[in-house]
């Protein structure tokens, strides 16, 4: 059976911290890219599996094939799910995947994101999907690299 090892939300998506720390501490041998602009890129697809572990199974798939995937629960991976976005995350738990904790990493700031920290910032939609996320009973912490202490973000959002 399938098994939500760790979420994680960065906008970076496949990256050495998830490599080299993630990936290790929690036993996963599948990492799961649900993003439609990843997945429809050839050359995006190619760089990211370029950077990929070679032991480690990766899929790169837009946001049907992955929720897919997903609920075909045949196989025995450990599955890290990295998106871009909150809105892939809240769209899972909307169709009935299983998601009890999502990691918030690198979102970078621009014209149209507030600052809720150093690393993070939002707009106001992916604000709301947050508080949606947290609202499907699922905590949601800031936590840059895996020796960082976890940082609740609901009690930035207020």
């Amino acid at each position: 059976m399938k098994e939500i090892m760790l979420v994680r939300i960065d906008e970076r998506l496949l990256h050495g911290q998830v490599i080299t720390g993630w990936t290790k501490v929690k036993k996963i041998n599948t990492i799961l890219i649900i993003d439609d602009e990843s997945a429809n890129n050839q050359f995006t697809k190619r760089l990211l599996m370029a950077v990929a572990p070679k032991d480690m199974k990766v899929i790169i798939d837009d946001f049907a094939n992955g929720l897919a995937y997903l609920s075909d629960q045949s196989g025995d991976d450990k599955i890290m799910i990295l998106v871009k976005t909150p809105k892939v995350i809240l769209d899972l738990l909307n169709n009935s995947i299983e998601i009890n904790e999502v990691i918030l990493g690198n979102m970078s700031a621009n014209a149209d994101r507030k600052r809720l920290n150093k690393n993070v910032s939002v707009t106001e939609e992916e604000k709301n999907d947050l508080k949606e996320i947290i609202n499907h009973h699922c905590n949601v912490y800031l936590q840059m690299v895996i020796t960082d202490k976890k940082e609740d973000v609901a009690k930035l959002l207020k």
